[in-house]
């Protein structure tokens, strides 16, 4: 429930930054393997939109 709310907090902020620390700092298994997924679509699409902003940078945690 937590991760909920720190990437919902990440993203609203805007900052790649943030979003970038809380994918470090989460288990994306924890997450993605949950079903159905605890993150809402819009969520999802606003995770990937940001984190497509600049894939030569930690592309490999960007990936997970």
């Amino acid at each position: 429930m937590l991760t909920i709310v720190y990437f919902l907090q990440a993203l609203t902020a805007s900052d790649l930054n943030i979003v970038m620390y809380v994918c470090q700092n989460v288990d994306p298994e924890n997450v993605f393997s949950q079903s159905p997924c605890p993150l809402s679509q819009p969520v999802l699409l606003s995770l990937i939109q940001q984190l497509s902003v600049d894939l030569t940078m930690d592309t490999e945690l960007k990936q997970k």
